[in-house]
């Protein structure tokens, strides 16, 4: 297990883990305490951090999220070799990067526990001037200053997510995502199981 700790605060505890994914240009520091409380129900939990997070803004700007979708699944690979069991969650962008994890492998996570995770764009949130940002993002200052590939990209991401669930595309997946019930996991999924003899 001491190969876990390298990847992001490691909380050992039970056979059934707990992925904790944080969110874009955040740090593993965001799933700490949802981490340390799960901890004392007796499940292990890791908190990795994603590729090119917790540095500098340029070393942030030359990943993309199929790099951190790898962060996610070397950090899975990790972790289920110790595991009878686990369960992936993050925090927005990490939840769509979870989501993704248990679209591209059903039935290796055993849930999901998502937190702020967008889906889609529900237009009241969406700033009445939102229709500018394009042009603003070409003037000198904010063009140079200000990135949003990447939030596109995980937009679409999110999309891809939806999809599934809706059992649009990869066949099994979006059986698999209503039997995750996205957003919340149930009390008896939470209780771990007796152990195996």
């Amino acid at each position: 297990m001491q190969s876990l700790e390298r990847l992001g605060p490691f909380f050992p505890g039970g056979r059934i883990g707990f992925l904790l994914v944080h969110g874009l240009a955040g740090t593993p520091a965001e799933m700490k305490i949802l981490g340390k409380r799960l901890n004392r129900y007796g499940f292990t939990v890791l908190c990795p951090q994603l590729a090119g997070h917790c540095a500098s803004e340029e070393e942030l700007i030359t990943t993309c999220w199929s790099d951190w979708s790898r962060s996610v699944e070397d950090a899975f690979d990790a972790l289920s070799q110790h595991m009878d069991a686990v369960f992936v969650g993050g925090l927005s962008a990490g939840a769509v990067l979870s989501l993704r994890h248990a679209q591209r492998y059903p039935g290796r996570a055993r849930g999901l526990a998502l937190y702020s995770t967008t889906l889609r764009y529900d237009g009241w949130t969406i700033p009445k001037l939102s229709f500018l940002l394009p042009l603003i993002l070409k003037t000198p200052y904010f063009g140079k200053r200000y990135r949003f590939e990447e939030a596109f990209r995980v937009g679409r991401l999110a999309a891809e997510a939806s999809a599934a669930e809706a059992g649009v595309g990869s066949p099994g997946a979006g059986a698999s995502s209503r039997r995750c019930r996205a957003g919340t996991l149930r009390r008896r999924a939470l209780r771990p199981r007796p152990a195996r003899r």
